[in-house]
């Protein structure tokens, strides 16, 4: 007999926990349904019933019951984290209602997807305020499905929706899904993106960088020396480099012709890394990239930035002008912006904006690629000290 005092005024003499069952099946991640469980009265009375926490899933229900074989209807609370088979003790019973989660059937096509990995590129940048070229800004997703056929994703936030092109077709086991941006971004700052499935998945995030200045081209870079003096905004900003201490003269590419005196930092597979501190914190810092070939590992920079030494979200934004840009791609890993030359035969060259909707303090722009050098310089006509 179940412990008479347990639940309420009723008598219970037994749970027919084999006997219990689901209102509807269980899938992961998606909101649970009642558990109705047949039990014997002998005492009429009201009586509760509470069950713990089990795959992310909870019980609670009370009811009046008449004397002989009645049932409670418990109200889930949480969805199911995990599939397979999961016990739920029955209190005060002795015996366990077995629940089985099975892999959510989608709404989205016909395939049956298991889980969505967001890891993939990001390539492309936003900036707020700004249509979205087409086909510009894509996200890489890796679905695994246990199923195959047709799939469709999207997700939209702050005007800007993600989306397959169609529903794409899935094979039973790893695929890879490529996502396109549309839309114009309604706020600048690092937005995150979730999907439309209720496979187990994952969020997804892309910065949005405030406008900033592609008209106006710096007439002339900032010097290379380790420590010298910026006057943005009517302030003057402290530039401080370490790293790489190579420095040398460079051709004139995309209308800029860097003067001997000012030279360009150097940056080789040997030593990749060059890091600039600023006395205050700006934004906006703009930079001259040259030398960069295809054949050398599609050679390029990772720039990341930082602000009182937390991480800032940056894009690699080609600054209008001359033909110089259209070699590269510009794509994000994490917080970094990466710009590569995946097109250009030679050497190819680009003017570049360290987009963000934050300041920072420090960037670091570190050369990618296989053996070689490239160069840079920077400027500031463009840069800003304020939000």
């Amino acid at each position: 007999m179940v412990n008479p005092s347990s639940g309420g005024t009723a008598v219970i003499s037994a749970v027919n926990c084999a006997g219990a069952t689901t209102a509807s099946p269980y899938y992961i991640n998606t909101a649970a349904s009642n558990l109705i469980v047949p039990v014997t009265v002998t005492t009429a009375g009201n009586y509760s019933m509470s069950i713990p926490a089990v795959n992310g899933v909870s019980f609670t229900g009370s009811d009046n019951l008449a004397v002989g074989q009645q049932t409670l209807s418990l109200v889930p609370s949480g969805k199911p984290l995990a599939v397979g088979s999961h016990a739920y003790a029955i209190p005060n019973a002795g015996c366990s209602v077995s629940i089985t989660t099975a892999n959510s059937p989608t709404t989205n096509g016909t395939a049956v997807v298991t889980s969505i990995g967001c890891t993939g590129v990001s390539q492309g940048t936003m900036t707020v305020g700004v249509s979205i070229p087409a086909g510009t800004v894509t996200q890489t997703l890796t679905v695994v499905a246990s199923v195959a056929g047709s799939y469709t994703l999207s997700a939209t936030t702050n005007g800007v929706t993600f989306a397959s092109s169609a529903p794409v077709t899935l094979i039973a086991g790893n695929n890879t899904v490529t996502l396109t941006a549309s839309g114009t971004p309604t706020a600048a700052g690092t937005l995150s993106f979730t999907l439309n499935s209720t496979a187990v998945t994952c969020p997804f995030t892309r910065s949005v960088s405030a406008t900033y200045n592609s008209a106006t081209q710096c007439p002339v870079p900032h010097g290379t020396s380790t420590s010298s003096t910026a006057f943005i905004n009517g302030t003057n900003v402290l530039v401080t480099r370490s790293g790489q201490d190579t420095v040398g003269p460079t051709n004139q590419y995309c209308g800029i012709n860097v003067p001997a005196g000012n030279n360009s930092v150097w940056n080789s597979d040997i030593v990749p890394v060059t890091t600039y501190t600023f006395s205050i914190p700006i934004r906006n810092v703009q930079f001259f990239a040259y030398g960069n070939e295809v054949g050398q590992g599609t050679e390029g920079y990772s720039v990341t930035a930082t602000r009182a030494g937390s991480p800032v979200a940056v894009q690699l934004m080609t600054i209008a002008g001359g033909n110089c840009n259209s070699n590269f791609t510009s794509t994000q890993v994490g917080a970094a912006g990466i710009l590569r030359n995946t097109s250009g035969g030679g050497i190819s060259s680009a003017k570049v904006n360290i987009s963000s909707a934050e300041l920072y303090d420090s960037i670091t722009i570190t050369r990618i690629g296989s053996a070689g050098s490239n160069a840079h310089n920077l400027f500031f006509c463009n840069a800003t000290t304020t939000p």
